[in-house]
Formats: structure tokens, sequence, C-alpha cells
């Protein structure tokens, strides 16, 4: 229908006046134009086969991220390879880009390939190209600086290219491996919606070391082990930090939940929502079960006072914890919510 495509794409040409009305409703619209988006492609393709590159998908609006997840069930026969990059960094569960990554993940043919950081190998090709030649001591050094980041690599060799030949110095030592402007302002950005509690926190464990064991990064906060792990989960999810050492900080949140069971009990009381997220991050400690049921009393206790989004969460998080629980069947089904 290039009459849908033409007011999708004005610079196809002007439809005909009388079939331009957009027919009643707009899911029967929306359906006409994604229809003819396919179909247009599906045209394309006929002449030889076709990539398409979506990059950043995380910055689609809603009704783009509906025609990619239209498209890739629409293309499925067609000579068509449907790509799209996006970073990381987990989206909320009710958000559009986390619905749309759900719908894409059920369809048989389509798949997810993690990207990692550049090997030593890949670094050394990639140095070459940008810059010449260098040393293997150096592109060791980049290696273990940039943690083979392309963007951190990139804008490193152009700040030591920039003060001339890299095969110049006969040791490590001799080159200023530092961090480039663009990689300072990219971090700015990145801790600009963080409290300044957490930023302090990663302050002291800048100080500490580029491996920080938690449980001295947290003894030396003098902070609430609550508040010193809701920071640290901030950082992780503002991808500032890696984890290296998850068991010991599961054990902080099996002490935690503890505590908060030692202080309110497990009556109807009991911060339900409190204790589901903290014995959640301790289920492979051997606290499956308990979790699944603080998250399925958190789930009720949420939709009772009709918060089914926040309901739905923590029914997620009950299924996700069952994958830990011991003695674990198939059997087990979560009790229904009163909806």
């Amino acid at each position: 229908d290039l009459v849908a495509l033409a007011l999708l794409l004005p610079e196809l040409g002007e439809p005909d006046a009388s079939r331009a009305a957009a027919p009643p409703g707009r899911d029967l619209h929306r359906f006409r134009v994604f229809d003819a988006v396919a179909e247009w492609l599906q045209r394309a393709a006929e002449a030889e086969p076709l990539l398409i590159l979506q990059d950043d998908l995380h910055w689609a609006d809603g009704a783009s991220l509906e025609l990619f997840t239209w498209l890739a069930r629409e293309l499925r026969e067609s000579p068509i390879l449907l790509l799209a990059t996006l970073r990381d960094d987990p989206a909320a569960p009710d958000s559009a880009l986390a619905q749309a990554l759900a719908e894409i993940a059920r369809l048989d043919h389509a798949g997810h390939i993690d990207l990692g950081g550049l090997a030593e190998a890949e670094v050394a090709e990639y140095v070459a190209g940008a810059a010449g030649e260098a040393p293997a001591a150096l592109i060791a050094a980049l290696r273990d600086h940039t943690e083979g980041n392309p963007f951190f690599l990139r804008e490193t060799v152009r700040l030591l290219a920039a003060e001339g030949p890299l095969d110049g110095a006969q040791s490590v030592e001799g080159w200023r491996i530092r961090l480039p402007p663009a990689v300072r302002d990219a971090l700015r950005r990145r801790l600009a919606g963080l409290p300044e509690s957490c930023i302090e926190q990663l302050r002291l464990a800048a100080a500490i070391g580029r491996s920080v064991p938690v449980s001295l990064w947290s003894a030396a906060a003098g902070r609430p082990r609550h508040a010193f792990l809701a920071d640290l989960d901030r950082a992780v999810a503002a991808r500032l930090l890696r984890e290296l050492a998850p068991g010991e900080r599961a054990a902080l949140h099996e002490r935690i939940a503890e505590a908060l069971l030692s202080l309110h009990g497990a009556g109807p009381d009991a911060p339900a929502a409190d204790l589901a997220h903290h014995f959640c991050a301790a289920a492979a400690r051997g606290r499956g079960d308990t979790a699944v049921h603080w998250c399925e009393r958190a789930a009720h206790a949420a939709a009772a006072r009709c918060a089914y989004e926040e309901a739905a969460l923590h029914a997620a998080r009950a299924l996700e914890a069952l994958a830990h629980a011991r003695e674990a069947t198939s059997e087990r089904r979560l009790a229904p919510l009163p909806l």
C-alpha cells in the first residue's frame, strides 16, 4: 500500500488524493503503514539480499520499536538480515524497549550476540591501522588500560599518536597513557544521574584499587549495609562498575535480609518488598525458596493496592528465583494474584 507508506515517507511522492485519507482507527492505520514497509522491503530484496542495520536501538521511540518488531516477524521468510545494536544497560521491565526485546526473543529465528572488549590481537590490528605499528608492550598496556573498549581505545590511541610515533619509546613507562577528554566527558555524563552518595563510594573504590573486595569497601565506607548496596547497585546499573565477586555481595544481601527478619519478623507487617529484593540477591547462596516466598508475598501485597506493574515485577523475580531454589520441581506454580 504505497499510500500508507507515503504517509510515513513523504519523499516517495504525494499519494492520490482519492486514496490518501487515513483509515479509521489508529491501530488500523499503523497496521497499513507497517505492512507497506514490510512489503516494500520484500520487493527490494527480490533483486539481491538486504542487510538492514538499526543502530542505537535504545534511543528508538515506541512507534519505531513497534515497527522493528513487526519487521522481525514479517521478514522471516525473506532474504533480509535485520540487525540492531544497543547498549546492554538494563531496561525497565515495563518500558517499550524491554517489551520489544522480549517479543523479538520469542522468535525462533532471532539471535542475540553479546559483544565483549577487543582481544589483544584485535587491539594490535586496530592500532596498526590507526597509528602504525606499536611494540607488544604498548599493545598489552592499551588492552589492560582500556579493557578492549573500542571507544576508549580509539580516543586513547588518538591522544598517544598526537604526541608522536608509537614506537618512539623503549618501555611502557615512556608512553603517557591517560584518560582521554572524550572518555572523561562520557564518564561525567554517566555520573551526572547518580546521587552524591554513590559518587562518593566510587571515589573510595578508585582509591582502594582496580579490583575492590566488597567486604573491604563496605567496611571503609562506614555506611549502613543496605545503603551501601543500593549505591553499588546504581553504579553497576550505570555500567561504571563491574562485579567481580558476586558471591561476596550475595552474602551481604543475605545478612541484610536476616537482619530485617530479626527486626520485623515474618508476620503481616514484614517489609515483603525489601525482603524479596535482598533474598533474590542472595538466591545463589541457597536462598532461592525463601526468595520465591517473599516475592510471592510482595506481589500479592502490591496487587492488593492495585500496583499491578509492581506486582508483575515481583512475580517475574519469583520465576527467576526458582532457578536457584533448592529442590525446585517442574510442578511448582506461583499462586494466582488477586487481580
